[in-house]
């Protein structure tokens, strides 16, 4: 069983612009830590959506804040991060008794 949450969306809004990151080493280095850490988190700066999800048979349906990601003031990557429960007790449970019948 697969039970759904919100979804939060984000954009990569407040981290050091590339132009200035160009300017010095030190600053390049943080601006590229933070790239690769804008999947993992939303930064604090950037704009956010909280997005309702289903499920529909297995697939897990989810539609992005279409502002937020074509807005003008969109800054890329934008990341939809959704909330998901797979019930595994039930899975493995089930896997367990299809053994014992055999």
């Amino acid at each position: 069983m697969v039970s759904t949450g919100s979804a939060l969306m984000w954009d990569s809004s407040g981290l050091i612009p590339a132009a200035r990151a160009a300017k010095s080493l030190e600053l390049s280095e943080v601006a590229a830590q933070e790239r690769r850490e804008v999947v993992r988190a939303a930064p604090d700066l950037a704009r956010k959506a909280e997005l309702a999800t289903r499920m529909e048979g297995a697939d897990l349906v989810i539609r992005p804040d279409l502002s937020l990601l074509r807005g003008s003031e969109a800054a890329y990557p934008v990341v939809i991060d959704p909330w998901t429960t797979i019930n595994k007790g039930a899975v493995g449970l089930r896997q367990h008794h299809q053994r014992d019948q055999r």
